[in-house]
């Protein structure tokens, strides 16, 4: 049991026309063969869909349940047919990004705004990733488009450059490198910060070039992401590096301050958006590159 296009298309015909000759013209065959597929239906589904006492045909009250659906399946049809065209005139079906949580999503989620505005029919799917594990899930994934701190190490690539993110070096102002009053303009030594403990995002990656990559730390708190690590620094529990954007309240408040020490407490993440060399991109991503590149 199954229902057609052709049949779905006779029905809605004689129901908005009255009668099979003028369904006929409209669907550009004899009134015969609307009479044919519509006998087909009402056999292929076992139920009564057309009243054909009187002058006009009219459809029973099963017939215009029926009817219903039936414009929906024509409705489906169409839309198939739209995104067919316009996936042949350019537009991929999925575009996939992998983006570094370190980076603020804000510029990526109004990117992601102005696709959906433009009503593209391309499926976009996002995932977050940090540092290090950027590119696996990259891989992962199958990805079209990497946004990451961390220039790839498997494949070659093209690449768009993105505003740089500043971070700093910083602590909670409880934290006992600020405590004691000898502390508040202390420069720490590279080995006297290693007495304390360093808070670190997992993945993280000697390639950031950070001034703390040759810390040799008694105690290290591994977290899954930027805003875990803020809270654990707040906490009191340790020290790290935080985007300038994340701790714009923090810094101005006091709460957080950059700890003074002789390595630099300040550093540039630079990210990029990367794609595999050779790898022709389509509209969708086009038009991403475009509105985060801004």
């Amino acid at each position: 049991m199954g229902i057609t296009i052709e049949q779905a298309k006779a029905l809605v015909a004689i129901s908005e026309e009255g009668t099979f000759s003028k369904a006929g013209t409209r669907l550009g065959k004899a009134h015969t063969g609307v009479m044919y597929t519509l006998n087909g239906l009402e056999e292929s589904l076992g139920v009564a869909l057309l009243n054909r006492a009187g002058y006009r045909t009219k459809l029973t009250p099963v017939g215009e349940r029926v009817l219903v659906e039936c414009r929906s399946l024509l409705s489906t049809e169409s839309r198939i047919e739209s995104l067919c065209e316009e996936l042949k005139s350019g537009w991929e079906p999925y575009l996939q990004i992998v983006y570094d949580g370190i980076i603020d999503i804000r510029p990526i989620l109004n990117a992601l705004g102005e696709l959906r505005k433009k009503n593209i029919p391309t499926t976009v799917k996002a995932y977050g990733a940090f540092l290090g594990g950027v590119e696996s899930e990259f891989k992962k994934t199958e990805a079209d488009l990497m946004i990451s701190v961390l220039p790839p190490q498997h494949f070659s690539f093209e690449e768009v450059a993105l505003p740089p993110i500043p971070a700093l070096l910083v602590a909670d102002s409880k934290h006992e490198l600020f405590g004691a009053k000898k502390n508040a303009r202390k420069k720490w030594s590279s080995n006297e910060l290693g007495e304390f403990t360093l808070i670190t995002v997992r993945g993280s990656d000697r390639r950031l070039n950070l001034s703390t990559r040759l810390l040799d730390p008694k105690s290290q708190f591994l977290v899954n992401d930027f805003h875990s690590k803020k809270q654990a620094i707040l906490n009191g529990l340790g020290f790290g590096w935080l985007p300038h954007y994340l701790i714009e309240k923090e810094l101005k408040s006091k709460r957080l301050i950059p700890v003074r020490t002789v390595i630099s407490n300040e550093h540039t993440f630079r990210p990029r958006v990367f794609y595999p060399s050779g790898h022709e991109l389509k509209r969708g991503a086009s038009l991403f590159l475009k509105a985060i590149a801004r």
